[in-house]
């Protein structure tokens, strides 16, 4: 099953569609530090745009942004499964109508007589692109929807790191793996909950050297690790303050991308699109929301 539709629009190559969002509403400006969007930007809004952007793309560069394409999908379907969680299935029209998944996806989230149903197809769907992918029913049944969520989510980011077809898209997911790593370790050190943190692998950051931070139980050895990594100010942060500095870290790192073809410029114009709707901690996808923090979403 595809899990994207397939749009048969030839496209056009990426200095041209570089050129159409530089111009798009002058939101797409070099180093800019304001919202590339407005303040408040709803999902709906985001992957409309998404959408914009994607039609938009030649064959060849529709297929090269694939991964990240998914990736954001990955939000529409943890919303979905929240709201078969909380037997609000008539919400599902209105979160799939903006979608980019596949009709086959889409009707699997709209069909599956319960939770399990959708969360066992899922995992079928996903398999064909990792092994990993095998639990996701088994996860909800034995630890529930955020262990689900959370399987599906390090499951496709390795699979993705090792995927990219360019360089900037490797580096991109490499980073996002490094935040998330980075994060589970200082909140399994702040909270004394070592033995729960298991680390992703493919970040840029060995997962020996984050064991070693771990077992050394050191927080502010940790904050020098961030330091070192994001390259700013980490002292003794909560885990909120640690997610921002990750992000203008990841979005730094994309404003300097230099990619030859124009991609990198592209991957950051989607990247500061994440970045400016509602509940980033979704992106990160440390776990589900809750009910109401994912009707909040939806209805901005």
């Amino acid at each position: 099953m595809e899990l994207l539709i397939k749009f048969e629009t030839e496209g056009f190559p990426a200095d041209y569609l570089l050129s159409r969002l530089r111009g798009r509403k002058g939101r797409f400006i070099k180093n800019r530090q304001t919202p590339l969007c407005g303040p408040g930007m709803s999902r709906d809004e985001l992957m409309r745009e998404f959408r914009w952007v994607y039609v938009l793309m030649a064959p060849g560069l529709r297929r090269a942004f694939e991964p990240f394409f998914i990736y954001a999908e990955l939000r529409t379907i943890s919303l979905c499964l929240r709201f078969l969680a909380g037997k609000e299935e008539e919400r599902l029209p209105g979160i799939l109508a903006s979608s980019m998944l596949s009709d086959g996806i889409k009707k699997l989230l709209t069909s599956s007589p319960d939770l399990v149903s959708a969360a066992d197809g899922l995992g079928k769907v996903f398999l064909p692109l990792s092994p990993n992918f095998a639990g996701i029913g088994a996860a909800l049944r034995e630890r529930g929807l955020r262990e689900a969520e959370r399987l599906l989510s390090q499951a496709f980011l390795q699979y993705a790191v090792e995927a990219a077809s360019f360089d900037s898209l490797r580096n991109f997911f490499a980073r996002i793996i490094d935040m998330k790593n980075l994060i589970a370790l200082w909140k399994g050190l702040r909270w004394d909950a070592g033995e729960h943190v298991s680390f992703i692998k493919g970040g840029r950051i060995r997962e020996g050297v984050l064991n070693v931070f771990l077992r050394d139980g050191d927080i502010s050895k940790a904050a020098g690790l961030v330091r070192q990594t994001a390259g700013c100010d980490a002292d003794r942060p909560d885990s909120s303050d640690m997610e921002k500095v990750l992000f203008k870290w990841i979005t730094r790192m994309l404003r300097r991308d230099r990619e030859p073809l124009g991609r990198g410029p592209i991957l950051n114009y989607l990247w500061q699109g994440l970045m400016e709707t509602a509940n980033l901690g979704l992106v990160l996808y440390s776990g589900a929301p809750d009910g109401q923090a994912a009707a909040a979403e939806t209805a901005r």
